[in-house]
């Protein structure tokens, strides 16, 4: 049985092996224990030498690798930065490999944000003048719902599939993301000719700044929209996933009285138990009469108000 290995990400080392004869002296050697790595598993590492995966204002490196086992190498097509920039000082890698995989079907999915509400009206208006209004009223309901479901499904645009679509992405997002690359890629092609200055670095430096708070305004915008909707609210406690995340179960070290720190559950268990509901004192004292406050009167409740609260609430 053949088993493919694929190791891709941000390893934060530089060698010669992968970085080219640009590596700085004193950073050869950092990444000795992924080259040995390599080494006992026989990885291969996909990108051409030298290619440039990071940068930031000044500084270029290769520290994204994708590093492959002997079958899956054999089986590559392409491996190199994404001809898309999306917004950080990190290049996506595109890697393709001449393997099979399963079939996938596309559903299309109708473009509401995009319909055109008038026109699907007009036809609504013009495909139920055309048929006739007598019958039952289940017959009049299929007559409504048959002319409703044509225009839309007629008339609705059909979102084009994407592997990056995001709900929440909008065309003014379109046009940051362009304009962002566009300053990015020509603050890089300057630099690399020799005639970078902080003018296009600014420049580049601010179109990246308006993409990246752009996008975090609009995906706060679309999570406090979604979560507005009483319907999605059990959809958000599976996204939580609260019951296979690690941060949910855990307790933070506690500090006692005495300057000590906890150093298991059931130590904190105990300092919990033991600071919420401390021990009462072995003598108790009478604490004598206390003036006793006049209670406040409660007119009885009737049906009438109980009804009306209850339909006032939200479902």
């Amino acid at each position: 049985m053949r088993t493919d290995f694929i190791l891709a990400g941000d390893f934060n080392r530089h060698d010669q092996l992968w970085g080219g004869e640009d590596v700085l002296p004193e950073r050869q050697g950092e990444a000795d224990p992924i080259v040995d790595l390599m080494s006992d598993h026989s990885l291969h590492s996909l990108l051409p030498r030298a290619t440039r995966t990071w940068q930031n204002r000044r500084h270029e490196s290769t520290i994204d690798l994708v590093l492959v086992s002997d079958e899956l190498a054999s089986a590559m097509i392409r491996c190199g930065v994404h001809a898309t920039e999306h917004g950080s000082d990190h290049r996506a890698i595109e890697t393709i490999f001449d393997v099979a995989s399963p079939d996938h079907t596309v559903v299309d999915r109708p473009l509401f944000k995009n319909a055109p509400w008038t026109a699907i009206k007009q036809k609504i208006a013009t495909t139920l003048y055309q048929m006739p209004a007598n019958g039952s009223v289940q017959a009049q309901t299929d007559r409504l719902m048959s002319a409703v479901l044509d225009a839309v499904h007629t008339l609705t645009p059909k979102a084009k599939p994407s592997p990056y679509a995001k709900r929440w992405w909008t065309k003014d997002l379109t046009q940051l993301r362009r304009a962002n690359t566009y300053w990015r890629n020509l603050a890089r092609s300057q630099r690399q000719a020799g005639y970078g200055s902080d003018h296009w670095e600014e420049q580049a430096h601010c179109a990246a700044k308006e993409d990246h708070d752009g996008i975090r305004r609009q995906r706060k915008r679309h999570w406090d929209d979604f979560l507005s909707d009483n319907s999605n609210i059990w959809t958000a406690v599976k996204y939580l996933q609260t019951s296979k995340s690690s941060s949910w179960d855990k307790i933070p070290p506690l500090v006692r009285t005495d300057r000590s720190v906890t150093s298991n559950i059931s130590e904190q268990a105990k300092e919990l138990l033991a600071t919420f509901f401390p021990s009462l004192p072995a003598h108790i004292v009478d604490e004598g009469s206390r003036p006793v406050r006049e209670s406040v009167s409660m007119p009885p409740l009737t049906i009438e108000e109980v009804e009306r609260y209850v339909f006032a609430a939200r479902p």
